[in-house]
């Protein structure tokens, strides 16, 4: 299996950059310990004293057993370097949003991106505390923003008119 296809099921489980990285972080070191540590331990045991999340942890247990097959102890750097220099190639959609959000809102937005946008997207959460009530994302160099502050600026005069009759006759 080539890496392009390696880093598709990765892609494919995980819904942001971040993620990704670090559970392939996660594979390296357990990989370490499986070829260069006396008594390897399996990817289940391993997970258990790995410092990583319960999302990184299923997601890398629900792996077939053919992506790690593509491992050995001779090809894991560089197949593993490979695959970091292929992410940082991948498109990514830019999301802005007003706070950082739980494990949970990470998938629902993710999930939603993957039904609507593609199913290979990758997601930058970045937090812009300038944004109020909403999110902006950056996508193929075009930025869309649908915070509260963007509408009220674009119905800017038509809030100040109803503002000044509500002034005027209260």
């Amino acid at each position: 299996m080539e890496e392009k296809e390696l880093l598709s099921q990765l892609i494919s489980l995980s819904y942001t950059k971040t993620d990704i990285t670090r559970r392939l972080r996660i594979l390296r070191e357990f990989f370490e310990q499986k070829y260069y540590s006396s008594g390897g331990r399996s990817l289940e045991e391993f997970l258990k004293t790995a410092k990583c999340t319960k999302e990184d942890s299923d997601m890398l247990l629900s792996l077939d057993s053919k992506f790690y097959k593509n491992f050995t102890k001779s090809n894991t750097y560089p197949c593993l370097a490979k695959l970091d220099r292929l992410l940082n190639k991948e498109e990514v959609i830019h999301v802005y949003l007003p706070y950082e959000p739980m494990a949970e809102e990470k998938e629902k937005i993710g999930s939603w991106f993957k039904k609507n946008i593609s199913k290979n997207v990758i997601l930058d959460i970045q937090v812009d505390s300038s944004i109020t009530l909403g999110c902006a994302f950056a996508y193929k160099g075009i930025y869309h923003n649908f915070s509260l502050k963007y509408f009220m600026d674009i119905k800017r005069r038509e809030i100040s008119q109803l503002l000044d009759k509500y002034v005027q006759n209260p």
